[in-house]
């Protein structure tokens, strides 16, 4: 709800004040310095410490991951753009991948992870695939981080900047 009314406000500010907000709808943010809360951190944490991770439910529950680095040239792309063929973009890694395919990736990077996630969704808004194709045309805008790529330096990233 914050987040519309957000955009909403900045659309009030746009017709008052002539300024040019504009508003970028990220998806699930993962990679190097975040620090905020992510899926994937909590299971890449525990088995690179050798712990089993273990998730109930959530296996089917699907993402769009973005890596760190493609949210930053996506709001640097955004600041410099001269015009705007509309005032929302979506900002997502390009695909749509569930937890337990995440999972698996995890799993290529960290031979013998012990991770179990049981099937269903999470407790968040089950999504379908955002259309990133308005911030291609108009900031052109392209993720770089294919989610195997990303997930897979991510693990290694953690390895040695435990935070």
């Amino acid at each position: 709800m914050t987040k519309v009314a957000t955009e909403l406000l900045a659309d009030v500010y746009n017709d008052l004040y002539g300024l040019d907000v504009v508003s970028l709808r990220i998806t699930e943010i993962y990679g190097p310095g975040n620090k905020m809360p992510q899926f994937l951190k909590e299971i890449i944490d525990p088995v690179l410490r050798g712990d089993p991770c273990r998730l109930e439910k959530g296996g089917d529950h699907p993402f769009q991951f973005v890596r760190v680095e493609d949210v930053a040239r996506a709001a640097i792309l955004a600041a410099d753009a001269k015009e705007f063929g509309q005032r929302v973009y979506n900002v997502t890694g390009g695909s749509q991948t569930t937890l337990a395919e995440a999972a698996d990736i995890v799993r290529e990077a960290v031979p013998g992870a012990d991770i179990e996630i049981g099937p269903g969704h999470l407790h968040l808004d089950r999504q379908g695939p955002y259309d990133i194709s308005a911030a291609e045309r108009d900031l052109k805008y392209k993720p770089e981080w294919p989610v195997e790529r990303g997930i897979r330096d991510y693990v290694d990233w953690l390895r040695t900047h435990p935070y």
